[in-house]
């Protein structure tokens, strides 16, 4: 189990379709705002459309939007639908009767944190992306602030120095 790239992608463009206010969107509007190549977005977008967790729009105005509401899509659903051999893929199997204690000890560990993950993605949904996102936003905008107003302080001691 790997979270890849496609993952990560697919997860930003349903993120940026639930958040869409009204119609569908572009490819070129969802690269505007993810940073994604159109080209990479509309190659994530046809397993996204075949799984159903977007639909298209055809002709003018047309664009993609989410084919349920973000709550109810989880990160394994999108995971699965982009990149089906990084979550399902067939793990590495070893022979009990022929591997050590310690070998079957790390087996089991790495099998374990495997189950977790895939657990995790399936509890969390695109509604749980959209609020961290906004959670980092607005942390980085206080953090921005409070940048601001050294700077503007420091600012202010230099011209009552000089």
């Amino acid at each position: 189990m790997e979270i890849s790239g496609k993952m990560q992608a697919a997860l930003s463009i349903a993120a940026e379709l639930a958040v869409r206010e009204e119609g569908p969107m572009t490819t070129t509007a969802i690269a505007r705002n993810t940073g994604l190549s159109v080209s990479y977005i509309e190659v994530l977008c046809a397993p996204l459309r075949r799984a159903g967790i977007i639909v298209s729009a055809r002709g003018p105005g047309g664009g993609y939007n989410l084919g349920r509401a973000p709550d109810e899509i989880t990160v394994l659903e999108l995971a699965r639908a982009v990149d089906p051999d990084a979550i399902d893929r067939p793990r590495h199997s070893v022979d009990e009767a022929e591997a050590s204690k310690e070998t079957m000890a790390v087996h089991r560990l790495f099998e374990s944190a495997a189950t977790e993950i895939k657990h995790y993605l399936e509890s969390s949904t695109v509604a749980d992306a959209i609020e961290e996102r906004v959670n980092y936003r607005q942390a980085a905008s206080v953090e921005r602030s409070r940048s601001r107003s050294v700077w503007d302080e420091a600012a202010s001691h230099s011209a009552v120095a000089a």
